[in-house]
């Protein structure tokens, strides 16, 4: 599991069964005991479906093939002329990683 938050809360519902499974031999309380343990069973399914979505999402991020598409970029100058059009492809040449300017409107 990856979350400690996540973690952290099926051990308190588990520390939650444990107490309430020694109220089950209770005569008065032995029925609500046992339908507590139920909710906690199902709260904790809960929470370690949700532990493996967010490692499942983390997992298929790494592995995303949207980063390595291509992308067209339109660049248009205004105030400045040649210059800042010219300025403005080298910068997103360096942020963006663009290998390839095919040209500037």
């Amino acid at each position: 599991m990856e979350d400690s938050y996540l973690k952290s809360q099926i051990d308190l519902i588990d520390t939650k069964i444990h107490e309430a499974e020694t109220l089950l031999e209770d005569s008065e309380l032995g029925e609500l005991a046992k339908n507590e343990i139920e909710s906690l069973k199902l709260q904790k399914h809960q929470l370690q479906s949700s532990a493996v979505e967010i490692a499942n999402s983390i997992s298929s991020k790494s592995t995303n093939t949207l980063d390595k598409k291509n992308a067209i970029l339109e660049i248009k100058g205004a105030a400045g002329g040649d210059e800042a059009k010219t300025g403005l492809a080298s910068l997103c040449v360096c942020i963006c990683g663009l290998r390839k300017i095919i040209s500037i409107l």
